[in-house]
């Protein structure tokens, strides 16, 4: 998530806001890694159920649209091919199930390579950033 987050940053978890809201594009989560569900990654959601979603040449586009990503500072050329998680290119996020990524792109193992987040497994929201000291806020 750089730089959006740093290595050893520690960041406070609204739980209880999925009782409330659904998660919003662009908006970063804390979630069960689908590869390993004892483990809880962070991540932003890129697109939401029923979402066309497609990647080229590094541009991610939402809906036909190219999305604005001004937190992704390190970029890299993927373009998003036929896989085991998206048989056809573009794809459609699945109801209750959410696409992520990371914002070091070139170094970001995320939703490209593992699927969709099912709504389930999502935390909540990061909210705020509490360690360390001289970095604490609001991750944007």
């Amino acid at each position: 998530m750089l730089p959006t987050l740093q290595v050893g940053d520690r960041v406070l978890v609204a739980k209880f806001w999925n009782w409330f809201a659904t998660p919003a594009r662009g908006h970063i989560y804390v979630f069960k890694y689908p590869e390993d569900r004892s483990r809880d990654f962070i991540k932003r959601v890129i697109a939401v159920p029923g979402d066309i979603v497609d990647i080229k040449d590094g541009v991610v586009y939402v809906n036909n649209f190219p999305t604005n990503e001004p937190y992704v500072v390190n970029k890299d050329h993927y373009t998003m091919r036929p896989n085991k998680f998206y048989p056809t290119v573009p794809f459609t996020v699945p109801e209750d199930q959410y696409f992520t990524m990371g914002d070091n792109r070139p170094n970001s193992q995320d939703g490209r390579f593992w699927g969709y987040v099912p709504a389930k497994d999502i935390h909540g929201p990061a909210f705020f950033r509490y360690w360390p000291l001289l970095r604490i806020g609001f991750p944007r």
